[in-house]
């Protein structure tokens, strides 16, 4: 549940004539469930804070190598499709060289 509004609302009237003109659908009290508004304390997903961690994790070797697959499989679909298109164009070579993934920190000496 991404805490997204699902558009209905229930309002329960003291008097059942005035539920008759405002309503839109009227439920007998007895059909009513009893944890209706149950859980109006319920906060949503933060999903752009879930979004952050996921980005700024911590990456191993075989993490970059996997990306850098990943990179070249997609690189390599484009230029069929350019080819395929009759397209000339000349694009610059992807290097891959020895893969070290970057400090996130810079470390001076003293």
């Amino acid at each position: 549940m991404e805490g997204k509004s699902k558009h209905f609302v229930f309002i329960e009237f003291e008097s059942a004539e005035v539920a008759k003109i405002v309503r839109v659908y009227v439920i007998p009290p007895e059909q009513v469930h009893p944890k209706i508004g149950f859980n109006y304390r319920h906060k949503p997903l933060d999903s752009v804070q879930i979004e952050l961690k996921q980005h700024d994790k911590e990456r191993t070797l075989e993490d970059y190598k996997k990306l850098v697959e990943k990179i070249m499989k997609h690189d390599k679909k484009r230029r069929k499709r350019i080819e395929a298109a009759d397209i000339d164009y000349e694009w610059p070579q992807i290097v891959v060289g020895d893969i070290q993934p970057t400090p996130k920190k810079i470390k001076f000496e003293d």
